[in-house]
């Protein structure tokens, strides 16, 4: 086998030159592209977190809100989202479906409800970090005048009166 000439390592090397300067033509103007692909996929993915992270704690505020009253409508929609907000979370979906659980025990007392209901805040404070903030004395003191709750008893014996003049039993006692 003979070695190439100068003139050949000369054509070797200019082919060589020319490859790479095809290729550094053609990354030229790929890499902007690239580039812009890249830095719009960041900012997807950036506002893809920011928003879940809003809608966590959106949850969280609401779950909070009525903290003492888990039994009034206003929850219901922000309870059955835990599972898809927090999908990432098995504390948090496990902590509610415990809730769940003793909402649909009719043998379940209140103080294990709201214990479960409770376990459901602190168990979303601390998957956000939130832990140095809110601790679970934050979360069993609510506020709620004495009114209020004597309202909600009026309006319950209401509703139990007329359900049990339409169908002979309290709704309590169905499932």
């Amino acid at each position: 086998m003979r070695w190439p000439t100068a003139e050949e390592w000369q054509a070797i090397a200019g082919i060589a030159t020319f490859a790479a300067a095809c290729v550094a033509v053609w990354a030229s103007f790929r890499a902007p592209k690239l580039a812009a692909e890249f830095a719009e996929k960041l900012r997807r993915d950036a506002f893809a977190s920011e928003r879940a992270r809003l809608m966590q704690i959106d949850l969280l505020f609401e779950l909070m809100k009525h903290r003492n009253r888990y039994t009034y409508s206003d929850i219901y929609p922000s309870l059955n989202l835990i599972d898809l907000v927090f999908s990432e979370s098995p504390p948090i979906r496990q902590a509610w479906h415990q809730f769940f659980l003793s909402v649909t025990d009719q043998g379940a007392v209140n103080s294990l409800r709201q214990e479960r209901y409770n376990k459901i805040i602190e168990e979303i404070v601390r998957y956000l970090g939130l832990g140095d903030q809110i601790n679970s004395l934050n979360v069993q003191m609510a506020y709620v005048p004495t009114i209020e709750h004597k309202r909600q008893e009026v309006l319950l014996a209401e509703i139990n009166r007329k359900w049990d003049e339409l169908f002979g039993q309290k709704p309590d006692e169905q499932h």
